[in-house]
């Protein structure tokens, strides 16, 4: 199984995390052993692994209907944005209704083709159906890699739709 550098050092931040949280795991082991642990990412990346890597970028443009709004069921909300790909396979950009921290429930969107070079792209989310309202209080933005399997990067827009039977 071969590893991103970037992807090795993430690893072992997490390894280096779960030693903070056991001061005893810490006193057993050698301040040798802890050192090798923390200079894994230098010694398993090679100089081409740590140049920096080319960021696709997504710019939201437009929501319609502007945030707040109340819809119903069913009815979508339109998401106008730019972007710029500058890995070389392409990415995938995903728009996604999300509620408390997590996706919302019963929820709908637009699938993504794979994108290159720079353009402007309609997308739509919604809430199917529901027992009562559902408030969509953000969209999370996703770019991944060509085949949709490594997200590249994320990020959240604060929004307030409540979704309901009007």
């Amino acid at each position: 199984m071969s590893f991103r550098c970037k992807e090795l050092e993430t690893l072992n931040l997490k390894k280096m995390k779960s030693f903070e949280g056991s001061k005893r795991l810490i006193s057993i082991m050698s301040k040798t052993s802890l050192s090798l642990l923390l200079l894994t990412p230098i010694i398993s990346c090679s100089k081409d692994d740590d140049e920096p890597e080319a960021v696709s970028k997504v710019t939201i443009v437009t929501l319609n209907p502007q945030s707040p709004a109340s819809l119903s069921f069913g009815q979508r909300v339109t998401i106008s944005y730019d972007y710029e790909v500058l890995e070389s396979d392409g990415v995938r950009i995903w728009v996604m209704p999300y509620s408390n921290g997590s996706i919302s429930p019963k929820y709908s969107y637009t699938s993504s083709p794979l994108f290159t070079a720079t353009g402007s792209r309609n997308v739509t989310v919604s809430i199917t159906s529901g027992d009562s309202e559902i408030v969509v209080d953000q969209l999370k933005i996703e770019i991944a890699d060509s085949n949709g399997d490594f997200t590249i990067s994320e990020y959240f827009v604060s929004v307030d739709y409540t979704f309901g039977p009007l």
